[in-house]
């Protein structure tokens, strides 16, 4: 399953990557919690149904900063 990362630190960061399901994705994310400004990320989590990406099942946006 393709799933798009996001974060909402860096607008500009965007990668699709291969993952066994949505769990494996989220489980990633949340063991590296080091890697991000705050050590507490959270994630949100969209299903994607975008005609400009239709091998991307879902959308998990790092919530790793304060958003508006």
């Amino acid at each position: 399953m393709k799933i798009l990362l996001e974060r909402t630190s860096d607008w500009n960061y965007k990668e699709i990557k291969e993952y066994d399901g949505l769990e494996s994705c989220v489980d990633e994310i949340l063991s590296n919690s080091g890697l991000f400004p705050n050590n507490c990320p959270e994630v949100v989590v969209t299903k994607c149904d975008s005609k400009e990406l239709p091998d991307v099942s879902y959308i998990v946006e790092i919530y790793d900063a304060y958003r508006e």
